[in-house]
This record gives structure tokens, sequence and C-alpha cells, in this order.
């Protein structure tokens, strides 16, 4: 297990041999994860599994200070159900337009001048042997949006079916006379592949990309998940191409 208190938007590395990789403690807003070719923001209670990981992690702390504990090794690591929980990110809004108005004339007039003692000496027993047994058999559907987690644990293996995009778009971006281009984030995305034809540095912000930190060199075709925005710096005139697959 790997554990570390983190700064504000630090970089580090540590060394990991195993087949997953499951984040116990993070910062509320997240970590960039990448192990091998694979790219992903995770957050605490997070897993990616089925990998061949040997060398070193590269994590980024997207947020403020905290805690980082990272528990890696071979075979399907299933988390305690105690530890695990519902975790909000978002909660839709509520807005409540008008109240009924309620108008109050006079209230009586209340004296109270004394009220009588009461003394309890003994309560009766209360006794609970069984309970019947509550049986689901079934279950409604529920939705999940976009930034929300549930974790779910059963007795019988759960078969989980992945998120296919709904559609895909292509665009092309080119390096202006600083060598430098932008890619808005784009939370629908579900993965995008960046082909470029000359070697460029990927940036997760301006301020990165200006004090040149964080940086992930690309030289012919990445592909990740990562939702947020980009920003490439290379030579002037450089044509990137970036396919986003989307729901």
């Amino acid at each position: 297990m790997f554990e570390k208190f983190v700064q504000a938007r630090e970089t580090f590395d540590f060394p990991v041999s195993g087949t997953f990789l499951y984040i116990m403690e993070a910062p509320a807003s997240g970590l960039l994860v990448k192990a091998g070719d694979t790219v992903q923001t995770l957050y605490a209670r997070d897993q990616i599994s089925n990998l061949n990981l040997r060398g070193s992690v590269t994590v980024q702390n997207l947020g403020d200070a905290g805690w980082v504990r990272v528990r890696y090794g071979f075979g399907q690591f299933e988390p305690s159900p105690e530890n695990m929980g519902v975790k909000v990110r978002e909660m839709p809004p509520v807005a409540v337009e008008s109240l009924p108005g309620v108008a109050v004339k006079s209230l009586p007039a209340v004296a109270v001048k004394s009220l009588p003692g009461v003394a309890v000496e003994s309560l009766p027993a209360v006794s609970v042997e069984d309970l019947p047994p509550v049986k689901v058999s079934e279950l409604p559907r529920v939705k999940i949006e976009n930034g929300q987690a549930v974790a779910v644990y059963a007795k019988n293996p759960l078969n989980v079916r992945p998120v296919k995009p709904s559609h895909w778009q292509t665009q092309t971006l080119t390096l202006d006379e600083s060598g430098r281009a932008e890619l808005d984030a784009n939370a629908a995305r579900l993965s995008m592949t960046i082909t470029t034809a000359a070697a460029v540095t990927a940036y997760p912000s301006a301020d990165d990309a200006s004090a040149k930190t964080n940086g992930l060199p690309i030289n012919q075709e990445f592909e990740t998940t990562v939702t947020g925005g980009l920003v490439f710096v290379g030579d002037a005139e450089t044509e990137i191409t970036i396919t986003e697959f989307c729901q």
C-alpha cells in the first residue's frame, strides 16, 4: 500500500506491481492517474483493474492538499463493505416558486398557573423476540446521473454493462504562432483519441503550460478518458486531430 500527504496540484510517482489499483482515500477533486498507457481521473473508492502494472505510476492531485492512500496488488480486490458508501458529488437544484400566505389576526391569551407533578416509578419491560424476514425480489430501475457514484455489494456476482458512446465527433486543432492550442472540457466525453503529426506536450491547464509542469508528451497517437480541458504546446502550425466518443 502507498500513502502520502500531498500538496495542492502536486505531482508524484510511486512504484507498483500488480493487476489492480484501488484509491482508498483522495482529495475531493480527484487524482489524475497515469498507469502505463492508461490515463484516468479517479476519486476515493475508484478502482482500475485487469492491468499489467509494473514500474512507476504518475499521479497528479487535482484539488486541495490532503492524504492519498492507494492499495495495489495481484488478483481482484473487493473492498470491505464497512468502508463503502454512497458518493454524491452533485445534487440537482431545488426551486420553490411560492408558498401560500398565512394571515394570523390574533391569538387567544394563554395563562398557566401551575402543572401537576408527574412521578414515574417504573416502566414496563419491552421485549422484541423476532422480526419477520424481508425478501426483495425486484428493485425499480435507477438512473445514475453523470458525476454520481453508488457503491454496490452483493453475495452473487454482479454483471456491469459498460456505457456505450451514443455518437462521436472529430475536430482539428492547429497550434498558433506561439505554438499553443486549447481543447475545451467535455463532461459527456467517454474517451478520445489524440493524433498529431509532430511531437506535442499536453497540459491540464494554461498555468501548467506556462510553468511547463505536469506535461504529458504525445508523439503520434494517444487515447485517454480525461473529460477536462487540455492545452497543447509544440511547434507552430502543427495540426492535432481530436476524435471524441461521447454519451
